[in-house]
């Protein structure tokens, strides 16, 4: 995350002491009040702590187990506050999902800002299997992710749909139980990936409501839709209503309200009472209880499972992650050369959804390189759109609310003011070919860089793929990352093919 984020963050919860390691020390703000510890530096210092005396047991079933940060509609990013509690009645749930034991290795790829981590850590240490932490190197590309899924003789991943529709769905003669989670499931997916003697299952579940609240389990069978998210786990209630809090039938749409225990439900968000009081509200039909408004539009099908369709408010979720457009938009507006913005969420030429910014200028139009250097000091990777257009003014319908079917789409993700420089050497011109092919783009030239003509973390992992096989090198996503212009790219691959052929 950015420093300011980060800094945010810390403020917010007051947080005493940070956890980190010596190379991420330079990203961390200064200091507020706060002490670090660095895990991989400080262990001289951690060993002298006695072990013989047990800590003092302060935490309770109520106390909170983390404060997971989403993004907020006002500009502000929202602390979820969960507790104990509610990270066990997932576990619980989960558990009987899946069966899981002693027996299992359970794989851990997600980032910690995901709260699926929490749920996959923390189910694994209370049934006692083994949880195989990814470090980053090793799941920066589907290959290696395929590898270590081998390796490990996992019998359990969860993966995002985005993920697992780019990692082999096998052989993999130990694997048991495969999740998808975080956004839509394509049926191409399941039907790669939903193997015999295989258990796979559909989750559904906002920060809110502690990792997951409702699930399906696949039948072995053809599928030619998305499937459901399926019904509540133990202990959930759900109720399908309209904008009145009346119960809707079968095949009406209408907002998604999850209760049942409230040991369940988040808290609230930290420091921030009156948007908790209008997201957790007094359950309609049973006073004495609560419901946490997802603000997601889902419908009840014939067979009692339920469907989800989309979003009511201003809320989308890209490659699993969940974002508000209105916090992107706060930070494109907070540029001095910005007068209005919006930004939606729309398929590029290959199909896959991406970012993208609309916006007026004031009197000297940003460049999109300086766009993105903004937003990237404020906002995570994820939430940067990769194309913007400017417009004289923003499209306007009646009632004097913005015309978004009239929003044209971005001639390119590229910034305009760049000249093309065609591809100068062999190894130029295969890096270019690659960026191309993967982003569906006419030419990229030498001094293209990666993110900034439309790539995204996602398709960073296609990229890596096609290099290692094209160049026989091992290129890491780090060095994409670094080097995400072709020509300087293509500099670190020759670099590496020099030092290969001289051993």
């Amino acid at each position: 995350a950015p420093t300011n984020r980060l800094d945010f963050m810390i403020r917010d919860t007051a947080a005493p002491l940070v956890i980190t390691r010596s190379t991420l020390q330079h990203v961390l703000p200064e200091s507020s009040g706060w002490t670090t510890v660095q895990i991989d530096t400080d262990w001289d210092t951690i060993a002298t702590t006695p072990t013989d005396q047990p800590l003092e047991e302060w935490a309770t079933r109520e106390s909170l187990a983390y404060i997971l940060y989403t993004s907020g509609s006002t500009g502000t990013p929202k602390g979820v506050m969960i507790a104990h509690q509610a990270v066990s009645l997932f576990a619980e749930a989960y558990r009987r999902t899946f069966d899981l034991g002693p027996q299992d290795r359970l794989l851990q790829q997600a980032a910690l800002s995901f709260d699926m981590s929490q749920g996959e850590m923390w189910t694994g240490f209370l049934v006692g299997a083994t949880v195989v932490a990814v470090a980053p190197e090793e799941g920066e590309s589907p290959e290696a992710l395929a590898a270590l899924i081998r390796e490990q003789r996992l019998s359990f991943i969860g993966l995002s749909p985005a993920m697992l529709s780019l990692v082999e769905p096998g052989p993999y003669p130990d694997l048991k139980y495969v999740m998808a989670g975080g956004e839509a499931l394509p049926a191409e997916v399941v039907n790669t990936w939903n193997l015999p003697g295989r258990t796979f299952a559909n989750l559904y579940g906002p920060t809110e409501t502690a990792i997951a609240c409702t699930e399906y389990r696949l039948e072995h069978t053809h599928w030619s839709s998305a499937p459901p998210i399926g019904r509540p786990q133990v202990n959930r209630q759900v109720y399908v209503v309209d904008q009145w809090q009346n119960l809707v039938p079968r095949g009406v749409p209408g907002e998604l309200l999850i209760g049942g225990d409230p040991a369940g439900l988040a808290e609230g968000y930290l420091n921030q009472p009156e948007l908790s009081a209008e997201k957790f509200i007094a359950d309609p039909f049973d006073p004495d209880r609560t419901v946490y408004r997802s603000g997601d539009l889902v419908r009840w099908n014939a067979d009692g499972q339920i469907e989800y369709l989309g979003r009511i408010d201003n809320q989308v979720k890209l490659r699993g992650l969940r974002i508000e457009l209105g916090e992107i938009e706060a930070a494109l507006r907070s540029h001095p050369g910005v007068r209005t913005a919006v930004v939606v969420m729309r398929p590029d030429a290959r199909g896959e959804n991406r970012l993208v910014g609309y916006l007026t200028s004031e009197d000297t139009e940003p460049t999109v390189d300086e766009l993105r250097r903004r937003l990237t000091e404020l906002l995570p990777e994820y939430m940067v759109p990769t194309a913007y257009v400017v417009l004289d003014e923003l499209p306007i319908r009646a009632g004097w609310k913005i015309d978004y079917r009239a929003l044209p789409d971005p001639v390119d993700a590229g910034s305009a003011a760049a000249e093309y420089v065609a591809p100068r050497t062999p190894t130029e011109e295969g890096v270019a070919g690659i960026y191309a092919d993967v982003l569906t783009l006419g030419q990229v030239g030498a001094e293209d860089s990666f993110f900034a003509i439309g790539g995204n973390s996602l398709q960073a992992m296609r990229v890596v793929s096609q290099l290692r096989k094209k160049f026989g090198v091992k290129v890491n996503i780090r060095l994409l990352y670094g080097n995400a212009a072709v020509s300087a790219l293509a500099a670190a691959i020759d670099e590496k093919l020099a030092a290969a052929a001289g051993r």
